[in-house]
């Protein structure tokens, strides 16, 4: 210091000290203190602007997470919501990109008070449109067990036109699997739609569907289970162009945890995936339920009058 020049001291707020003193970002550090702004509007700028700085902002919102200040632990935690948010849609995002690869599809047993009386055949591929990749999922009914005469008469009874079923969904590669056209089961013969446009719109069997406000649309909840991260209790809402027919349903899946499970004469670990909207039965059971092997694929499930057995390739 030059003899004769004044001594001048920074002084910042105690509660600021500990913070610079670990080598975070200085300015996401005045971003944590603005969330005690008594001023609205500069709460808001702040999270906004922690939510824009994204990953970097994380280590100070979760400290400021576990502070003594309710106000600032709740606005705080609010932006880790959304950063998290946004991360499982990123993951999500890349694992859908690598469905194809992952579970390419599979063909699968239908049982009806667990006898064999029909195969699905299930194929995920990513196709071309324009300058564009999407996702296509295709279901096709296969031949039904003829050697199974009561078996094949359960199913008449459910539908007669299931010898006719045939699903596809052309999906957006993203964590929801968003269908831009779809054709669905009971519809034969199925014509295509064109790409609707928007995100929360669809065109099924040539009737345009559009999803309730903030809603987005999903493909198969088989599909969607296969990309949610596999962790207990992690959840997804959407709403699933449905299989009877155009119109869209709600889906609310959640991760219930690992189990052991039986598959052919295997016993597998799978993680299961429960739907919790509206339609539990009166057992309190969800009517759907899946188990996602450790690797992606479908390995079993059941919808509400059925299960389904994986039995073998594409």
């Amino acid at each position: 210091m030059v003899p004769g020049t004044p001594m001048r001291f920074l002084l910042l707020p105690a509660a600021l000290l500990p913070l610079l003193q670990d080598g975070a970002d200085p300015a996401v550090r005045r971003l944590i203190e603005k969330l005690r702004s008594d001023r609205v509007e500069e709460r808001e700028e702040a999270s906004r602007e922690l939510h824009a700085a994204g990953e970097k902002a994380v280590p100070a919102l979760r400290e400021a997470a576990g502070a003594e200040d309710a106000e600032l632990r709740a606005r705080a935690r609010a932006v880790l919501d959304r950063l998290d948010r946004d991360r499982q849609e990123r993951e999500g995002n890349a694992r859908a990109g690598r469905l194809s690869d992952l579970w390419p599809g599979g063909t699968y047993d239908v049982l009806l008070g667990g006898r064999r009386a029909i195969r699905w055949s299930f194929r995920n591929e990513k196709v071309k449109r324009g300058d564009r990749e999407f996702l296509l999922l295709r279901i096709r009914h296969l031949e039904r067990d003829r050697s199974d005469p009561d078996g094949g008469f359960s199913v008449d009874l459910i539908t007669t036109e299931l010898d006719e079923m045939a699903e596809e969904h052309l999906c957006e590669i993203d964590r929801r699997l968003t269908p831009s056209e779809a054709a669905t089961v009971l519809q034969a013969p199925s014509p295509k739609g064109d790409f609707a446009g928007g995100r929360r719109k669809v065109r099924v069997n040539g009737e345009v569907l559009e999803a309730p406000a903030g809603g987005a649309l999903g493909g198969r909840p088989s599909h969607v289970a296969a990309l949610m991260p596999q962790e207990k209790g992690a959840e997804l809402a959407f709403h699933a162009v449905s299989r009877l027919g155009p119109r869209l349903q709600e889906v609310r899946l959640r991760c219930e945890g690992i189990e052991e499970i039986e598959v052919g004469k295997e016993r597998l670990r799978a993680w299961r995936y429960d739907d919790l909207a509206p339609g539990i039965d009166a057992g309190g059971k969800p009517r759907f339920s899946w188990w996602i092997g450790e690797d992606r694929r479908l390995l079993r499930a059941r919808e509400d009058y059925y299960e389904l057995v994986l039995s073998g390739a594409p």
